[in-house]
């Protein structure tokens, strides 16, 4: 399938358990992860240490007029084949994409 593309644009909210750090059971946004990793490391370490759960949205912009399904086999294909969205997947993460389609 090819499809010619002006723009992918990527947004990405990850949540995790930082009592593997911290020892505290909160769920944080990727932005207070960087934070937080300036404290000391004192926490337990029967907590995974990983993402729980990463939404995206990912906005794709193309001047090719594409059908709903045309452009949903795209999206289900890239799910399938991305390889980082499997490693992530595999390490236990949920992982959720919504897609969306621009014609511009």
């Amino acid at each position: 399938m090819n499809i010619k593309f002006d723009r992918l644009k990527f947004r990405a909210e990850a949540q995790w358990d930082n009592s593997a750090f911290m020892g505290t059971h909160c769920t944080h946004s990727y932005e207070e992860f960087i934070f937080s990793l300036s404290f000391s490391l004192v926490g337990q370490s029967d907590v995974p240490t990983r993402f729980q759960k990463i939404d995206l949205v990912v906005e794709v912009e193309t001047p090719e007029r594409l059908s709903q399904e045309k452009f949903n086999t795209f999206t289900e294909t890239v799910e399938k084949t991305c390889p980082v969205a499997n490693l992530i997947q595999a390490a236990g993460t949920e992982l959720s994409a919504k897609w969306i389609l621009k014609n511009v």
